[in-house]
Parts: structure tokens; C-alpha cells; sequence
């Protein structure tokens, strides 16, 4: 949604600088160079293939108005880096040529190539545009990665709204159930989950400890995540494979979102235990509570234009639920049926603090006889009653004999 009102936008730039995480940024970016950063690349020759060198490369980012400047050198290359993700206008001029102008999107992390075949004053300019995009073919690198979009950030389904989930959704990897706390739960090329190299704007977000994801950030603030699968470049570290998750953050216009999103039990589907539970057990529910909120904002905007902006996200998660906890505990039957000091033991710490409310299953249960065909504890009688293996061996015996 989009706010127009002069005092609306003071009240939200206050509010971003108050609540929550506030970033502000100046362009151009003066930082070092960072895996989530782009950059565009080219050459420029005139018609009949001829290098331009000098010619002027102006680099222009739309949301915000940000402008880097470059000069082709004696080969007639350029290069303007550090680019954030974004959508960029690329005009090229030389003396004596008619101007060049494309427009280019700059994913996360992505390496592309612009280059432009001049005309003379007056005549038609023409521009090759090699784009790092998600189908695409990567010719400026050689590794394998994928770029998920704000588009589909936005769209594609998550149970709890962490971006690092939607990295199943890229090729070469496999889901890690053991993984719960390590790496990004996906086993990237078929390392292991720990190897993954975890970045958020380009820095490390590793929890060293936990080789897990040292910083979530709401899905309302994620901008792009590059998936990095194979042939990763030196600006990764750790082992194979990288996930890289670009944050949003202000432009020329004001833009925000408000969101709720609910789980609960009442619409949820229910289980074979919690149904079993329910209608052995008189006062159970069959469906625990379950409540799940999550809700935030995101807001950004310019605080002075093409110079100065600001971004805000907050996100809350509040859970209120209860469950149907099974527990198998010993009857006083099978207790007596134990050894001497099994018994002692449950008669000093085997008191149970509630009385069984459960089923009760004892050896000609048809639970249990059904398992084994009888009754379980008829069988271990008969078992007892076996008598035990002779201490000689009779062949042997006979054969001493002879």
C-alpha cells in the first residue's frame, strides 16, 4: 500500500526510528564489496567492432534515483559495482555516437553484462543485454544458483514464514529432518547441512555455536535469496553451497505493509492418537488447542530524496496451545510379576501423582493378543516351564565312552 500524506509519512519515519530495527541509507554505498551486492559489466565498440575507450557509463537506479558513473577503458570494458538489487537504467555516451540506453535488473549477488555497439550521431545504437536472471544461463560466473524474487517471496507458501524455507524450492538439494537447528535444514550438493554458508546482506549470519541461522528476519522485509548450489565463488566461505538473503530498504516513494496471519485448531485437521485419546478419555477434546498470530510491518520511505531513506520491519509470533501427552506406565500386575528389586524400586519412586485415566492392556487384551496370536503372559509361563538345556553333551559323552 502506498501513503501520499505528508503528515502520515512523519509519523511513520518517527515511528521506524523508534520501534524496532531502523536502517538508514546513503547512496552511493560507500561499503567494501559484499556477496549480496551486483554488478554490471560490458563493453562498448562502435559498428564496425572497434573498442570505444572513454566513452561514459551512467548507471541509474529507479526506486531511488542513486547515480554511479564509469569510463570505459583502452578495450572498451566497464565495470560499476556494488550495485544493490534493483531494476537500472545504463546509458552509455561518446563523442562523435549516438547514446545507448538499456535497462537492467540486478538480482542478489548476480554478475551481468551490458554491452553496447555504438552508432554514429544520428543513427541506431544497438545493446546486448546478458542478464544474471533466475532461468537464465550463467555466463559471467560459473556457478549454479537460483533467485527467488519479492514477487514470489511474497506468494510462495510457508508454514511459519521464515525465508530460509523457501529454499526447497531450488534444484540440487534435499530436505534435512535431523537438521533442525543446523544450517538452513537442506543438505545443498550433497554435503551436509552445516556446510552451508549463510549470508544476510552479504555478512555471515552463522550461529557459530548452533552452525545454524544466527538472524531470522520477517518475510515482509526479505527483498531477494540467491541459492547457491554448486561452483560457488570466493566470496563465499564455509563449504558447498550458500544462501544469501537480501533485505529491502527505502526509496523515493513511501511504501509499507500491515499483516495477521492465524493458525488455529478449530480449522486444522486432527490426528489417529488425539481421536483415540478423545474416545477412551471422557472430558478430552479431540483437537488440543492451538492458536498461532503472526503479525508486523514493514515501512520505508525517503527521509530526503535521492539521498536519504529509511526502512523499518517488526515482526510478533505468539503461540498459546495445549497437547495430548502419552504416557505407558507399568499396572501393579506387571509390577508384581517383575524381579525383587524392580518392585522395590517402584514402591519407593513409582507413585504415580494422578491415577491412570487411560486403557488399561493386560496380556489377553485383544491389542495384545493380536500382536502375538495369544495371551502374552500365558506364553511367558510357558516359556518359564521349558526345562533348562543338560550341562553335558551326550554325543560327546558317548564318544568318550568308546
Amino acid at each position: 500500500m502506498i501513503f501520499n500524506s505528508k503528515h502520515l509519512r512523519a509519523m511513520l519515519i518517527g515511528a521506524a526510528l523508534s520501534v524496532g530495527l531502523a536502517t538508514v541509507s546513503l547512496v552511493p554505498p560507500t561499503a567494501m564489496a559484499q556477496a549480496d551486492l551486483g554488478t554490471i559489466n560490458g563493453t562498448v565498440s562502435d559498428a564496425s567492432g572497434a573498442m570505444v575507450a572513454k566513452a561514459a557509463v551512467t548507471v541509474t537506479n529507479l526506486a531511488t534515483g542513486a547515480v554511479r558513473t564509469s569510463v570505459t577503458n583502452s578495450k572498451g570494458e566497464y565495470t560499476v559495482a556494488q550495485l544493490n538489487p534493483a531494476t537500472y537504467t545504463v546509458t552509455i555516451t561518446a563523442a562523435g555516437f549516438a547514446t545507448a540506453t538499456s535497462a537492467v535488473s540486478v538480482t542478489v549477488g548476480s554478475s551481468n553484462s551490458v554491452d553496447a555497439r555504438l552508432a554514429v550521431a544520428g543513427g541506431k545504437t544497438e545493446v546486448i543485454v546478458a542478464a544474471d536472471d533466475f532461468a537464465g544461463v550463467q555466463l559471467e560466473k560459473a556457478e549454479v544458483s537460483a533467485v527467488i524474487e519479492t514477487s514470489q517471496i511474497l506468494s510462495l507458501p510457508t508454514l511459519d514464514r521464515n525465508p530460509y524455507n523457501l529454499v526447497a524450492f531450488s534444484g540440487n538439494l534435499s530436505s534435512d529432518p535431523t537438521a533442525t537447528a543446523r544450517g538452513v535444514g537442506f543438505n545443498i550438493s550433497g554435503a551436509r547441512s552445516t556446510s552451508v554458508d549463510i549470508l544476510l546482506d552479504g555478512a555471515e549470519n552463522t550461529d557459530l555455536y548452533a552452525v545454524g541461522i544466527g538472524q531470522s528476519v520477517p518475510m515482509d522485509a526479505t527483498s531477494e535469496i540467491r541459492i547457491v548450489t554448486s561452483n560457488s565463488g570466493a566470496e563465499y566461505g564455509r563449504g558447498s553451497g550458500a544462501v544469501n538473503v537480501s533485505t529491502k530498504s527505502g526509496t523515493n516513494g513511501l511504501h509499507g505493509s500491515v499483516y495477521e496471519f492465524n493458525r488455529i485448531s478449530t480449522l486444522a485437521s486432527d490426528g489417529y492418537n488425539n481421536n483415540y485419546i478423545a474416545a477412551v478419555t471422557p472430558g478430552v477434546t479431540a483437537k488440543p488447542r492451538y492458536t498461532h498470530n503472526q503479525y508486523g510491518y514493514s515501512v520505508g520511505g525517503p527521509i530526503k530524496k535521492d539521498k536519504l531513506f529509511f526502512f523499518s520491519s517488526t515482526e510478533w509470533t505468539k503461540i498459546r496451545s495445549a497437547q495430548n501427552i502419552i504416557s505407558v506406565v507399568p499396572t501393579p500386575e506387571l509390577i508384581a510379576m517383575s524381579a525383587p528389586n524392580m518392585q522395590d524400586f517402584f514402591t519407593t519412586y513409582g507413585k504415580l501423582a494422578t491415577p491412570i485415566n487411560g486403557a488399561k492392556y493386560t496380556g489377553s487384551s485383544s491389542a495384545v493378543s493380536n500382536v502375538f496370536g495369544a495371551d502374552v503372559v500365558t506364553l511367558a509361563e510357558q516359556e518359564l516351564k521349558i526345562p533348562p538345556p543338560p550341562k553335558t553333551n551326550p554325543i560327546l559323552d558317548r564318544r568318550a565312552h568308546v
